[in-house]
C-alpha cells in the first residue's frame, strides 16, 4: 500500500517538492506548501514514489494533488518561475508568454498580507530575499494613464498604491511588500505565473 506523502513540517501542513522522471515537481497539497526550510533527504524513496504514483495510479476520493513544470514552483493553487537574467518589462512580458503563462499579477490584498492569510508577499521576499526588484504584470495604459495588469484588471490604488509616478513609459516593480513605478526601459529580474495542474480522483487538468 503507497504511503502519504511525508510532510517535512507536520504541525504546519508543509510538504516539499520532488522533482520526478517525468520532469514535474509534484507535492501534496495539504495546507499552505512551500519548500522553504524543508530537508527531504530521510523520505527521498517515499518521496520519489509518491510523485511517481501521481502519474500511475489514481488518486484516493477526496484527495488532490498540483503540480508544476520543472524549474517552476507551487504556492497556492499557482506556479511561478523567477528569472536569473534581467531583462526590459517588454521582453519578460514575452518570456512569460512563450512559457504559457502571464507575468506576476496581484489582485487582492489577501495575497499581500501575510497576516491576513496571503502566501505571495512571503514568497516574494524568499524568493528575492528583498536584494533586488522584480517585474510585475503591471504598467500603464493610455489616455487615462491607468495602472493595468497583463490580465486587463485595473490595479486598485486604494489597496496598492505606487510609490512613483504614472508616465506612459512607467511599468510596476516589487520589492518586499511594495509596488513602485520604473521605466518600462529598466532591465530587472521577473516572475511568471500560471495555473497548477491539479490531480483528484484519478483526473487532472491537462494544462500543464
Amino acid at each position: 500500500m503507497l504511503q502519504p506523502c511525508p510532510p517535512c513540517h507536520p504541525g504546519l501542513g508543509l510538504a516539499p517538492f520532488v522533482e520526478n522522471g517525468f520532469g514535474i515537481l509534484a507535492s501534496e497539497s495539504v495546507g499552505v506548501i512551500s519548500t522553504r526550510g524543508c530537508n527531504p533527504a530521510p523520505d527521498r524513496p517515499r518521496l520519489m514514489l509518491c510523485a511517481a504514483a501521481v502519474s500511475a495510479f489514481p488518486l484516493p476520493d477526496g484527495s488532490e494533488c498540483k503540480l508544476c513544470p520543472s524549474d517552476w514552483l507551487l504556492h497556492g493553487d499557482k506556479c511561478y518561475w523567477l528569472s536569473k537574467e534581467s531583462q526590459v518589462w517588454v521582453k519578460s512580458q514575452e518570456d512569460c508568454l512563450e512559457k504559457g503563462s502571464q507575468m506576476l499579477v496581484i489582485r487582492t490584498q489577501k495575497e499581500m498580507v501575510k497576516c491576513k492569510g496571503g502566501f505571495k508577499q512571503e514568497f516574494i521576499r524568499n524568493t528575492t530575499q528583498e536584494r533586488y526588484l522584480v517585474w510585475t504584470g503591471l504598467t500603464v495604459k493610455p489616455p487615462g494613464r491607468q495602472w493595468v495588469w497583463v490580465d486587463g484588471s485595473n490595479l486598485n490604488l486604494s489597496l496598492f498604491p505606487v510609490k512613483g509616478s504614472a508616465e506612459g513609459s512607467s511599468c510596476g516593480v516589487i520589492k518586499g511588500d511594495r509596488i513602485q513605478s520604473e521605466t518600462c526601459g529598466g532591465e530587472y529580474r521577473w516572475i511568471c505565473q500560471k495555473e497548477a495542474a491539479l490531480f483528484t480522483g484519478g483526473r487532472r487538468d491537462p494544462q500543464l
